[in-house]
């Protein structure tokens, strides 16, 4: 339970959260243990919760299939996590596909909070469910302003704001 505190406690998703709410949130989450090499979870599975590291390190890999060749032909897009970080933040509360494949790079001491974990929370925490959504939204919020710059650094800005404020299937015109 120390090391598990360890981690939350440490982790800037939850900096915003005081001492007390930290503790409940930690009660909620779970320990798990994988091997070098383990697979936590696939590129297209459901997203069912987000972990924190407590140490090891995790490797985000992404698989992009081309139309053309009907292949898959592995990115060089890899993130590698270590202690402290946490990954797979937008499946609570959002019906979510998992955009990459997260693999164990050693050993690793996960810590799994869960969207049954969030329900949990919700009842006896509202108040704390409710920040957390806060955190995950303006998480999700930051992270779509860097994918628009990006955008708007491989296309223009008006395609960039297209994207932004109308459905993706109006960027083709």
């Amino acid at each position: 339970m120390k090391k598990q505190a360890k981690v939350i406690f440490r982790n800037p998703f939850l900096k915003d959260f005081s001492t007390v709410e930290r503790v409940q949130f930690l009660n909620l989450c779970h320990k798990r243990s994988y091997q070098k090499g383990e697979t936590v979870y696939s590129q297209h599975d459901p997203g069912t919760g987000l972990y924190f590291i407590g140490n090891g390190q995790v490797e985000l890999n992404v698989v992009v299939e081309t139309n053309e060749s009907k292949t898959s032909v592995e990115s060089n897009s890899s993130i590698t996590l270590s202690d402290s970080d946490h990954f797979g933040l937008f499946a609570i509360e959002y019906d979510y596909r998992r955009k990459s494949t997260a693999t164990c790079l050693t050993n690793c001491e996960l810590y799994g909070f869960f969207q049954a974990d969030y329900e949990v929370l919700k009842k006896r925490h509202p108040k704390l469910a409710c920040s957390f959504i806060e955190a995950v939204n303006d998480a999700l919020f930051r992270r779509f302003d860097q994918v628009s710059a990006k955008l708007q650094e491989h296309t223009d800005a008006a395609t960039a704001y297209r994207a932004q404020l109308v459905q993706p299937e109006l960027l083709k015109t």
